[in-house]
């Protein structure tokens, strides 16, 4: 199998090395605008670098491509990929708007590939677990499931993005919660069945403004309410709760990821 990356920043180089991994797999290119990052992660691991997209499609001819770049390109870069016959894995967000991931889901299936986005809590041993009791039947009928991810705003990650005011996290619809939601709700979604659930939302603000900019808008705690419809007698609603703080969350898991299904009857 033939591998190609796009977006030669931090978190590919997580692609690579799980990439590497696999006997049958061969990365074939690595592609950035930026002449200097495709050339750093090129070195480092004895890759090919490419500063032009269609340049690398057509000469190494890819099956899968990796998308790690910023979300609001995702779009864009999926779209040319697919048109050169390619499989794609993205990383989360999917896409930065919904109507760009229905056209993405349309054309994949037009070309006949696959499209992966890159929820990396799915195969956690404890997920698996609880997924497999709830398949077998042995929970019952989930009717309310809650999620919770900490982020560490003074952590790695967290520490780019309050220090740059144009990052590119400050650029999505959804700023910071967007970005990192998706890995509490990609834990939830098997047991969240209903296909138009209803969405309620609240953001809260409990940092006092520092920097007179973009960075003052960050929430420090994101609510979204999921009722599901389809259990008429539960009054309960499905919640994932997001929340950043300056300092760290719990304790073993960083940041902490909790998921709690509760079986028919069990709340009654």
């Amino acid at each position: 199998m033939k591998i190609a990356v796009v977006g030669c920043g931090q978190i590919a180089d997580a692609h690579v090395m799980e990439a590497l991994k696999v006997p049958q797999v061969h990365i074939v290119g690595v592609c950035d605008q930026n002449w200097h990052m495709a050339d750093q992660l090129a070195v480092r691991f004895s890759l090919r670098p490419f500063t032009d997209l269609d340049v690398m499609l057509s000469e190494t001819q890819p099956d899968v491509v990796h998308v790690t770049t910023p979300p609001l390109s995702h779009y864009a870069i999926a779209k040319k990929a697919l048109h050169y016959g390619c499989h794609l894995y993205i990383e989360k967000p999917f896409t930065a708007y919904l109507w760009e991931a229905l056209e993405l889901g349309e054309l994949a299936c037009k070309q006949q590939r696959l499209l992966c986005v890159g929820h990396n809590q799915a195969f956690e041993p404890g997920f698996l677990r609880l997924r497999r009791l709830y398949e077998q039947g042995e929970l019952g009928e989930i009717v309310h499931v809650d999620g919770f991810m900490g982020y560490n705003l003074a952590g790695p990650f967290g520490s780019v993005i309050m220090s740059d005011p144009t990052h590119w996290v400050h650029q999505l619809p959804g700023g910071l919660a967007q970005n990192n939601i998706s890995h509490p709700l990609s834990l939830m979604l098997p047991f969240l069945t209903d296909e138009e659930p209803q969405v309620r939302s609240v953001g809260l603000r409990k940092r006092l403004p520092l920097f007179g900019d973009v960075r003052d808008d960050l929430v420090d705690e994101l609510r979204a309410t999921i009722v599901l419809c389809r259990c008429a007698w539960y009054e309960g609603p499905s919640v994932v709760s997001w929340c950043i703080e300056n300092l760290a969350v719990g304790q073993g898991s960083d940041p902490p990821r909790t998921i709690r299904a509760y079986a028919m009857g069990a709340k009654r």
